[in-house]
């Protein structure tokens, strides 16, 4: 496949629905091109980029417990990673507990929740899928696309792990070497602190909304198992999951997906809420998110400057604040 047609692909594979099954060459291709990583058995394991953000400096994955121990040292010996934060709950790490790398320190800092959901098998080990969405329900993702919904949920993770987002950014401004984060799919938990990541140093809308939705790809090889976990944990389980019958239920399929636009409107929802902090100087189209990680995760505006610079690496990042 040539890199025009791979791009257009990749444009309507992101917006498939999640029900539908992906053609395996196509997914086999994207997962083995930029940025996603080829590591046998990564679950949406790619770096993260855009114009403002160096290659190969932050990480996003899914869970990393059933890589091979060969698979693992990659992480190390190819991409330079020092540190891991795994975004799970105490729960899902007792499952399936994060791998011992040598060479990489692996940070762990409690949710305020500890919400347990049935076991799921990602290559021969159970993890589980944490309950991200216990306030809100499928009906919450009927008007307006779902945005709604997303916003309600993403908002909430923003409290329950504000200490491990604090942790993360805390890392970038004074840490070295490249940084991995994960959960156990790469969706939710990592797809809000990626977010935050790429508004901070001002990544174009339209790239954030692809980082998102690459999701849709990166998922793809444990896409049922991921999907029926999540319905058996919203309480559909118990008996033989029909997935098809269950995502006809109004805005079920649009929770259990992935959308790329709603992650954009769930940025825009903290203009409103962090917008107006008087510690923000100069404006931009993330001023909300500024403001999250000045009241809430405790940064100063110098400590935003110093995080862009490093994740700039020889780029430069537009300056937004005087």
């Amino acid at each position: 496949m040539h890199t025009n047609s791979l791009s257009s692909d990749l444009s309507a594979l992101i917006q498939s629905p999640i029900r539908e099954q992906l053609p395996d060459d196509v997914v086999k291709e994207v997962l083995s091109s930029f940025p996603f990583v080829p590591i046998p058995m990564a679950l949406n394991l790619r770096t993260m980029s855009s114009p403002n953000l160096a290659a190969n400096i932050l990480f996003r994955s899914g869970c990393l417990s059933h890589l091979s121990p060969e698979s693992l040292s990659l992480l190390k010996s190819d991409l330079k990673i020092t540190t891991i934060f795994d975004l799970r709950s105490r729960k899902e790490r007792k499952k399936a507990p994060s791998p011992d790398i040598e060479g990489i320190e692996t940070v762990w800092v409690p949710s305020t929740t500890d919400i347990d959901a049935g076991p799921i098998c990602v290559g021969s080990t159970e993890v589980t899928v944490k309950g991200i969405l216990q306030d809100v329900k499928p009906g919450d993702f009927v008007a307006n696309n779902g945005d709604n919904g997303y916003i309600t949920a993403y908002n909430n993770l923003l409290q329950t792990h504000r200490q491990a987002y604090r942790g993360v950014f805390n890392r970038l401004r004074d840490g070295e070497g490249g940084v991995l984060f994960h959960c156990t799919a790469g969706k939710d938990r990592t797809g809000v602190l990626a977010a935050l990541i790429h508004a901070l140093v001002e990544t174009p809308r339209e790239a954030i909304a692809n980082d998102y939705g690459l999701t849709r790809i990166g998922i793809e090889p444990f896409r049922e198992r991921l999907l029926r976990s999540l319905l058996e944990q919203m309480g559909r389980g118990g008996e033989p999951v029909d997935i098809d019958q269950l995502i006809e239920e109004p805005g079920m399929e649009t929770m259990c997906g992935v959308r790329a636009p709603s992650i954009l409107a769930f940025l825009d929802s903290l203009n409103s809420r962090y917008g107006n902090s008087g510690q923000i100087i100069g404006s931009g189209k993330y001023v909300g998110v500024k403001g999250y990680l000045i009241t809430e995760l405790d940064l100063s505006v110098d400590d935003l400057e110093q995080i862009k610079k490093k994740l700039a690496g020889s780029k430069e990042i537009p300056v937004t604040y005087s």
